[in-house]
């Protein structure tokens, strides 16, 4: 497998990191963890880190990418519909605290120039 791991840095602060997980006989990229500082929530920091993050996906062979979100993260899961995501199913319980996830999935098409 190749995981891959991408900071967003603004005035050499980090603004945030996703990281990608991808087994080496998949498609699918999975997200596995995006976080934005709170100091850079707001500005656009996790939507460029997704954009990249796709389009890097693209770029290396992957179909579609994937994640998990809590039912909670009413912030992340409007992000995620932003970019093209889809609801793909329920994860009951799926965190230790027992709150369930919504499973998101996006094909991935060719990229565009985009800021």
């Amino acid at each position: 497998s190749k995981n891959y791991f991408f900071v967003y840095e603004i005035n050499s602060e980090i603004g945030g990191y996703i990281i990608l997980l991808v087994r080496s006989n998949s498609n699918v990229g999975r997200v596995y963890s995006l976080a934005v500082s709170e100091k850079y929530r707001g500005m656009g920091v996790g939507r460029k880190l997704m954009l990249f993050s796709e389009e890097s996906m693209y770029n290396s062979g992957r179909k579609s990418i994937k994640l998990e979100v809590s039912v909670k993260n009413t912030i992340a899961i409007s992000l995620y519909t932003s970019l093209g995501y889809s609801n793909t199913r329920l994860l009951h319980q799926y965190y230790s605290d027992g709150t369930s996830a919504h499973e998101m999935k996006k094909i991935l098409k060719k990229f565009e120039n985009r800021a």
